[in-house]
């Protein structure tokens, strides 16, 4: 006997259960009897991650099986586990996200300049292309040595 498609783990039990009544499998009495039904159910269930818990799970009667498959229905009726959903991550050559990060000063480059001149260094503004006029900055003065 195995799950249904549209069973749940814990109807599946219960079906299973009849089964055995119908079959004169008395699972409820002897030990053994309730260790290879329960041996049974798992075999046959459809859910591998409960599958895997169950195997790792001791059982002392069938109650102990009901209330933990009755646990799994409450957290599956209630949206499941509070895990958040998997995101995508952005993979880009520079591995940098859009519109992240912006460094400051974009288009400027100072430089000085220092020859025989020790006495003092003369520092001049250097435009790129690419370089907005920007109105509210004035460049440096160049020192004079004087």
């Amino acid at each position: 006997m195995h799950q249904k498609s549209n069973e749940s783990a814990m109807e599946f039990f219960y079906r299973l259960n009849e089964a055995a009544v119908k079959a004169g499998i008395r699972y409820k009495k002897g030990k053994k009897d309730s260790a290879h039904h329960i041996k049974r159910f798992i075999k046959n269930l459809r859910d591998q991650q409960l599958k895997a818990i169950l195997r790792n799970t001791r059982f002392h009667n069938l109650d102990d099986l009901e209330y933990v498959l009755q646990q799994d229905e409450d957290l599956g009726l209630d949206g499941g586990y509070d895990t958040p959903p998997h995101r995508t991550r952005y993979f880009k050559a520079d591995n940098i996200p859009p519109r992240r990060f912006k460094p400051g000063r974009q288009g400027r480059a100072y430089i000085g300049l220092s020859g025989g001149e020790s006495e003092g260094e003369v520092e001049g503004r250097v435009r790129f292309e690419d370089e907005e006029n920007d109105s509210d900055e004035t460049p440096p003065e160049p020192r004079s040595s004087g």
